[in-house]
Parts: C-alpha cells; sequence; structure tokens
C-alpha cells in the first residue's frame, strides 16, 4: 500500500500543481537526470528521475528515487503494459553488472519495479556512465532500452541533503 502512495504522489505531482494554488514546484537538472521537488506549506517531497523515450518521443520507462524518511532510498522503475511478468527486469550498467527484479505491481497504466534500499543497485548507478533496460514483451525475446548515468551522482547528493 506504501509503494501505490509513493507511486500515485509521483505520478499526479502536475495534477495536484494545477489544483492547488500554495503548491510549488521546484526543477533542476543534473546533466540526464532530473530532480523535482514539490513544496506545499512547511513539507517538500524531492525525487530524482529520467524519462527513457523512443525515436519517436513516446515515454517507454521512468527511473524514480525518493529519499524515505529514514534517510534509505526507494527506486521505482515504471514500465509499460503488456509486459511477461513471469520474467524478470535485468537493469545492466556497462555492460557488466547486471542486478535482476521481479515486478511488484501493475494498475491500469503501467508495471512497477520497487527496489527498496537497494545500495547494490545504486552504488552501479553511481559508478557507472550506461545502463540497459531489459524487459520481455509478452510472446517475445526481451527487449533494451539504454540509459544515461550521467549527472546521477550529483543528482543523488542533492536529493539526500534536500
Amino acid at each position: 500500500m506504501k509503494y501505490l502512495f509513493t507511486s500515485a504522489i509521483l505520478l499526479i505531482t502536475g495534477v495536484c500543481h494545477a489544483e492547488a494554488p500554495n503548491l510549488r514546484t521546484v526543477t533542476e537538472q543534473f546533466q540526464d537526470w532530473q530532480m523535482v521537488c514539490v513544496e506545499k506549506d512547511a513539507r517538500k517531497q524531492c525525487r530524482i528521475n529520467q524519462t527513457l523515450v523512443n525515436e519517436k518521443g513516446g515515454t517507454i520507462a521512468m527511473f524514480n528515487l525518493v529519499k524515505k524518511e529514514n534517510g534509505k532510498h526507494l527506486v521505482e522503475i515504471v514500465l509499460p503494459l503488456l509486459l511477461d511478468l513471469t520474467k524478470q527486469v535485468n537493469v545492466t550498467i556497462d555492460k557488466k553488472k547486471t542486478l535482476k527484479y521481479p515486478y511488484n505491481f501493475c494498475n491500469n497504466a503501467a508495471c512497477f519495479v520497487i527496489a527498496d534500499e537497494d545500495s547494490s543497485l545504486l552504488n552501479a548507478f553511481e559508478k557507472g556512465d550506461l545502463g540497459a533496460l531489459g524487459v520481455s514483451p509478452i510472446g517475445k525475446k526481451e527487449v533494451k532500452f539504454n540509459f544515461s548515468l550521467k549527472g546521477f551522482s550529483a543528482a543523488l547528493a542533492a536529493l539526500t541533503k534536500g
């Protein structure tokens, strides 16, 4: 349930912005990663993210990372529907290290992988330059989407401070 709430907050930030005049959104770019902070009253919620797009500009996946109240980090990978949920999602860093994750849940818009307090993933992201996200559409071979890790360390440092 906690993940559903986090996902809903991350995905509807833009909708809240339109409805609440006392809501302030601040965005900061760190090369290929972006930090978005939403402030309301004295509360501030920040996340870093990267959106993967295809050649037509359509969103194919998204990485979100938030700092939890205990100081640890939660990574959320948002993926399209119609993927083979019996196969794991592969995250490969610099064509060397591959980490495998099961799907946590899907809703009517997307499927989600939650890596909660995963220091292996964060360390690999900080040390890497290029990542590949491997998913398997139903009845097909694995498809890989490349993503950049340029700016991730700086974005993570800013998130940890903020």
